[in-house]
């Protein structure tokens, strides 16, 4: 499973959302799909997933707005692949 996919799961999982309406621009803030309280899980899944903590400047809607935003922020961070 690749990283966008890693996020679809785990917003679909958690926010009991369908996980094919969420395309890798889909604005998450705006569509309701998450709130500021699915913006700390996020921040704690990306902890546990991929071994980093998010610092509070980080936590800006250009990383937490979209799969593609998560997707980058984390590629930026790691060397994970986000294809």
């Amino acid at each position: 499973m690749n990283i966008k996919d890693q996020f679809r799961q785990f917003i679909a999982d958690n926010f009991s959302y369908d996980i094919t309406e969420i395309g890798d621009d889909t604005e998450l803030l705006e569509a309701d799909i998450i709130d500021s309280t699915g913006v700390m899980e996020l921040v704690f899944f990306i902890a546990d997933e991929f071994g980093f903590e998010a610092d509070a400047e980080d936590i800006v809607p250009e990383n937490f707005n979209s799969i593609d935003g998560l997707a980058n922020f984390v590629l930026s961070r790691t060397a994970v692949s986000v294809a």
